[in-house]
């Protein structure tokens, strides 16, 4: 085995050296390990002399700890000529580059707490110093501030405090008080907020003759003055006569009259008006639906029996009959319709229902089997 042979005397003074105290007897080689005691923390430890000489460490926990000390005190030392370069003076022992660190800042004096990471990214440490650097890159041009004021319709009345203070102003519109920040003004905000509803809404206000002629378009005749695309407007549906408050916002999204509305019905296709009787219910239908339809059927097969159905071309003529025949009894005759939509036991069209004891079945199909839509109403 090789390794250089030294006297056990010279040996146990360069362990001592390094820190370490042999427990056993020198085993004579350089290059063979030698148990010992780590007289810093007092770890058992086998190192080997020629490791030693040539600078290693004999306790492996404390030289990783004398290596991460210094390692610090390099990135402290860095750390404390990097604060200085940016014009602060530490006061105590560099903590870390994220951790608050006392200094003074050279250019005023002040005590402050820092941070490196803080300093790397552009940020200062004296609030002192950033406070009136704000202050003074505010104040810019004070008449270029006023005159984009007066040009948003706003009378300053204190001096000017800066781009991004409240600035107490008179609003030349209607005369109110108004704290507005120029920053804002100058964004594209206007300087009074009440005058700024008022025109904005101004420009969404549309022409009442506009509303109009689109409430007339889906059947709607208005019977009181505009007030708001979302406010119940009172109108009389042209083809039934009922009066109903439909907003104009929903009319204009494709809204009709809730009672002679039909959602699906096409009608450029053939259609079928049809009379049907519910002896146990004691009512009366009228009712249109497409001549492919299979809602007879559906009527039939709840108790309903069909009185008659007459057969057209296009729908668009089955609809003006079906309302004709409507009209006459509701405005005419004044009969309100009878059933309510739960006795309909999920059928629709229970606005279409009269009492049988007001108009017979026979009647009622007489008012739609013998005439053409034009001798009704």
């Amino acid at each position: 085995m090789g390794g250089k042979a030294v006297s056990a005397l010279v040996a146990e003074q360069e362990f001592e050296a390094a820190g370490l105290r042999p427990i056993e007897a020198y085993p004579g080689k350089t290059d063979l390990p030698w148990p010992a005691v780590c007289l810093i923390c007092a770890s058992r430890v086998a190192p080997r002399l020629g490791n030693i000489r040539r600078g290693h460490g004999g306790c492996q926990p404390c030289s990783a700890k004398a290596r991460a000390a210094r390692q610090v005190a390099a990135a402290g030392d860095a750390a404390v000529a990097e604060a200085l370069g940016f014009g602060y003076r530490t006061l105590a022992s560099f903590p870390g580059v994220s951790v608050r660190w006392r200094a003074v800042h050279l250019a005023c004096g002040a005590q402050v707490w820092l941070r490196i990471d803080n300093l790397r990214a552009g940020w200062g440490a004296c609030s002192s110093c950033g406070i009136r650097k704000s202050a003074a890159s505010n104040l810019g041009d004070a008449e270029a501030a006023v005159a984009d004021m007066r040009a948003a319709l706003v009378e300053p009345l204190d001096p000017f405090p800066g781009t991004g203070r409240p600035w107490r102003s008179q609003c030349l519109g209607c005369g109110a008080q108004v704290r507005p920040k120029l920053n804002h003004i100058r964004s594209g905000r206007g300087g009074c907020r009440d005058c700024g509803l008022l025109a904005g809404a101004a420009k969404r206000r549309l022409d009442p003759a506009e509303t109009a002629a689109v409430m007339l378009a889906a059947g709607f005749q208005p019977q009181e003055p505009y007030a708001g695309a979302n406010v119940p407007w009172r109108c009389r549906c042209v083809v039934c006569g009922t009066v109903s408050r439909p907003t104009f916002q929903n009319v204009r999204a494709g809204s009709g009259c809730s009672v002679c509305c039909r959602h699906g019905f096409d009608r450029s296709r053939p259609a079928v008006v049809y009379v049907l009787h519910h002896p146990g219910l004691g009512a009366v239908k009228i009712g249109i639906t497409g001549a492919d339809a299979e809602r007879v059927e559906a009527f039939t097969r709840r108790g309903w029996t069909l009185i008659g159905s007459r057969r057209f071309g296009d729908g668009a003529d089955a609809l003006t009959l079906e309302q004709a025949v409507l009209r006459c009894l509701r405005t005419e005759r004044g009969l309100p319709h009878f059933l309510t939509g739960r006795a309909m036991r999920g059928l629709r069209g229970h606005t279409e229902t009269f009492d049988a004891s007001l108009i017979d079945p026979d009647e009622l199909w007489q008012l739609v089997a013998p005439r053409v839509a034009g001798e009704l109403g």
